[in-house]
């Protein structure tokens, strides 16, 4: 099939979003769980990352039952179950984090998802409450993030083909005054369907 002319851009877009659509949800259609914490490395650290996907949100140390390596793998584990589930995850608010005292309970979705503890605080330089609202928006935004990438896998696609569709070559370019460039002044390329 020859395409004269304009429609050639047009083939050409249509190409391109068909192979957009082909193409990128064979990528990732969910945010991959982080590898363990507890893996043999990380085992002899006090502490282990909290993450989302290959983002690392915080790091956590042990508690008394705990290794930092455990602990973190639970966290991790929550986190990856509330990016996955179906239902809407609400946003975190201030009655997201439940707890008296040095012991602070960080719940997103109506999910208890992990505990602040008396150490954690003391080694952020900071109060188990206040510290457990800042992880708590930290967590929140990570999951909602991954939520929706891992609802639209061609999200980031839209852009880059609108941004390479648009680029016009230097044959059809014109100056501010509408006069053509010097680069422009050359005849077209014929191409072997337009022939």
């Amino acid at each position: 099939m020859i395409f004269p002319g304009r429609h050639a851009r047009a083939a050409v877009w249509l190409g391109a979003w068909l192979l957009a659509l082909v193409v990128q949800p064979t990528r990732a259609q969910s945010v991959p769980p982080p590898p363990p914490a507890s893996a043999p490395d990380a085992g002899s650290s006090t502490y282990a990352p909290v993450r989302v996907g290959n983002r690392t949100l915080f790091e956590v140390l042990g508690d008394g039952k705990l290794t930092a390596g455990q602990r973190a793998d639970r966290i991790n584990r929550r986190l990856q179950t509330l990016i996955e589930r179906r239902d809407p995850v609400p946003a975190f608010t201030d009655q997201g984090v439940k707890g008296a005292g040095d012991r602070q309970l960080i719940r997103l979705g109506g999910e208890p998802v992990m505990e602040v503890t008396p150490q954690d605080a003391e080694d952020n330089f900071s109060t188990p409450r206040d510290l457990a609202l800042s992880w708590g928006r930290k967590m929140a935004a990570a999951v909602a993030d991954a939520r929706a990438a891992r609802s639209n896998p061609l999200r980031g696609a839209g852009i880059l083909m609108w941004s390479s569709i648009t680029r016009r070559p230097a044959a059809l370019r014109s100056t501010r005054s509408g006069r053509r460039t010097a680069s422009s002044t050359a005849p077209p390329r014929t191409c072997w369907w337009t022939t």
